[in-house]
């Protein structure tokens, strides 16, 4: 992999962040977003050996 998992971990959670903070109100809207987040971190960590999801995090990162 081109940049290791923590960094992309770190990214992710940076932009969730910034998303939040500007463009989104609410408790729902807040917990919605951060379950989907969530629900792909953890898939990416789950099947990151996968060689379908190291060619789309070497593709999109």
């Amino acid at each position: 992999m081109k940049i290791n998992f923590l960094r992309i971990l770190a990214f992710i959670n940076i932009t969730m962040i910034i998303i939040l903070a500007i463009y989104l109100e609410g408790i729902k809207n807040t917990l919605f977003a951060l379950l989907v987040v969530a629900t792909v971190v953890a898939f990416i960590n789950f099947k990151k050996e996968d060689y379908r999801v190291k060619r789309f995090i070497n593709n999109f990162f």
